[in-house]
């Protein structure tokens, strides 16, 4: 049983907000769960279940990396 899609941009500005403050995936997880201001930000105030774990994150930066990687051997750009 999964959990219901995550839609990319929620995930991209928790992605933004943990690059800002420098924080692990573990500490964005307890943000999004104990901090109101997190929970307004991705749109999730009082909300029943977290809309994204740590996986999500994982997954989602993973498969941003693998999209960054393709586009740069298609386009012959060496990233650098």
């Amino acid at each position: 049983m999964g959990h219901s899609p995550v839609p990319p941009a929620k995930i991209a500005l928790a992605i933004i907000l943990q690059a800002y403050l420098g924080i692990s995936d573990d500490e964005v997880i307890e943000e999004r769960l104990m901090d109101q201001r997190w929970q307004l930000v991705l749109d999730c105030l009082k909300c029943e279940s977290p809309p994204l774990g740590k996986a999500t994150l994982v997954r989602f930066r993973k498969g941003l990396t693998l999209f960054c990687h393709s586009t740069q051997r298609k386009s012959g750009n060496k990233g650098y």
